[in-house]
């Protein structure tokens, strides 16, 4: 069991590792390029990675090393207390904000005549605040308020578990509002805008951009099926069956394993579906971000490269179709 324990530490540390490089190479992409610069939806998008930032350097590393040390280190008298805000909320808010982006780039696809109305500072902003509302207040009850099952050290493998109560349904109210029904609203918003796009691509297959728009849309939903495969198993077997975990330790480190993979793969997922991502990250590490660039991709209304168009021309008329192109 040992050698398992080691193998699932050096594993975790090490996806979290490299998953903090690939988010800090997203937002240095969305920072210095000119293109994602001028996205309407970059600030949620900024938002998710910071999300998945944060998870890969502090929450990943602290599940893992106190699973590690065993239940036989005592850990801070409020550790576990207090690990829902620290740990449970980050997450929660970044699977809400993933179904806040979804449903965002839903209506600039379906509805691009009103994308403009809810890409407006006060909606993005909206959007952002909402996960922290939702997360935050089922996370308030069990940690200041003293509602609900409290997060005690684990007896069996080490680190934090719920104190569950036979009658109390906390726990899976708050899989629920968090988690269940944030995938569900990606999962259709992501279907509706893959469908969509395809149909875009049969009628005209000579479309580069409809094309792209389609690439993209199939490989979000894929990062959203990925994005089940990471969660669900972990809940359905902590909320319903949590005497397995106790029975075979191997399983426990397995259904641990998933959500500490998803920060990590889930930036590829951003990589491989974008040119615009690409070239940002080539800007960023060849230094060239500090020059105007010759040429830029222009934007189409859900945030897609349309056409190139030259540096004489500012991001305000791209974006009002009153620039000519080469």
């Amino acid at each position: 069991m040992q050698g398992a324990l080691i193998g699932y530490l050096v594993t975790a540390l090490t996806l979290a590792f490299f998953g903090a490089v690939l988010n800090v190479l997203l937002l240095a992409a969305l920072t210095v390029h000119q293109p994602l610069r001028e996205t309407s939806g970059r600030a949620l998008l900024i938002h998710c990675i910071l999300m998945d930032f944060y998870i890969t350097t502090i929450g990943v590393p602290i599940v893992s090393i106190t699973l590690f040390l065993g239940p036989t280190h005592i850990l801070p008298r409020y550790f576990c207390k207090y690990q829902p805000i620290y740990i449970y909320m980050p997450a929660a808010v970044g699977v809400l904000a993933s179904s806040l982006l979804a449903i965002h780039r839903l209506i600039a696809t379906v509805w691009p005549q009103t994308f403009a109305a809810v890409s407006n500072s006060r909606v993005i902003t909206a959007l952002i605040v909402l996960p922290w509302i939702v997360a935050g207040s089922t996370t308030i009850f069990p940690t200041v308020l003293n509602i609900g099952p409290e997060f005690v050290p684990s007896n069996n493998m080490g680190g934090c578990e719920f104190a569950r109560a036979p009658e109390s349904a906390f726990d899976m109210v708050s899989a629920v509002l968090d988690f269940i029904v944030p995938t569900i609203v990606m999962g259709m918003c992501y279907g509706i805008v893959l469908v969509k796009t395809y149909r875009a691509v049969r009628i005209n297959r000579g479309n580069r951009t409809r094309q792209r728009r389609f690439e993209i849309s199939r490989t979000l939903f894929l990062s959203f099926l990925w994005h089940t495969v990471c969660i669900y198993p972990t809940l359905v077997v902590v909320t319903c069956f949590p005497e397995t975990l106790v029975k075979n330790p191997y399983f426990y480190l397995a259904v641990s394993w998933l959500p500490n993979s998803f920060s990590f793969v889930n930036p590829i997922f951003f990589l491989a579906s974008s040119r615009m991502f690409q070239d940002g990250i080539k800007e960023f590490l060849q230094c060239h971000w500090y020059r105007a660039a010759p040429v830029h991709p222009a934007l189409d209304e859900a945030g897609d490269e349309m056409s190139m168009v030259g540096v004489g021309c500012s991001w305000k008329q791209i974006r009002r179709r009153s620039c000519p192109t080469p």
